[in-house]
């Protein structure tokens, strides 16, 4: 599910509680040891596979870009044996969208030189495509298409 238009505003207290889940396996402080999983410090936008000391599986290295962007991180944390067939990650994951685009904002605060939030033009392409709702709307059954009035949280009042 699409999160960068979330990053900005995410409440980045909140994804550092969300981290902790975290911290049995990583640390977060600047020249933080790695531990069963690497440093999270400077995490977004470093390279995948990059942390000095820590013996990664490989499994990153040929799934997606070459670094950490916060949209590789949100299909990572998302379900990340998924992401990455052979990860040593042993995680099922954080489900929940809005927890996701905290612990990513908790993350990018972790950082002396922060990439900037993605721009419009990433957060529109992050988005769902124009063309994939008439695919929905056909696979739907007849009476079920997917317009606003019959959406969840869109009460319908047609009678």
């Amino acid at each position: 599910e699409p999160i960068l238009a979330m990053l900005a505003s995410a409440d980045i207290a909140k994804g550092q509680q969300v981290a902790k889940q975290c911290s049995a396996c990583h640390s977060f402080d600047k020249g933080g040891k790695n531990m069963v999983g690497p440093n999270l410090w400077s995490v977004v936008g470093r390279k995948k596979d990059s942390m000095a000391g820590f013996a990664y599986s490989g499994a990153l290295e040929t799934t997606g870009g070459p670094t950490w962007t916060y949209a590789e991180l949100n299909h990572f944390l998302y379900k990340p044996k998924a992401y990455a067939s052979g990860t040593k990650m042993n995680f099922l994951g954080i489900k929940k969208p809005e927890d996701r685009a905290a612990i990513i904002a908790y993350l990018h605060s972790l950082n002396d030189s922060p990439l900037p939030w993605p721009t419009p033009a990433e957060i529109a392409a992050e988005a769902p495509t124009e063309a994939a709702v008439p695919a929905a709307d056909a696979a739907a059954k007849p009476g079920e298409g997917t317009s606003a009035a019959s959406a969840p949280g869109h009460e319908n009042t047609a009678k």
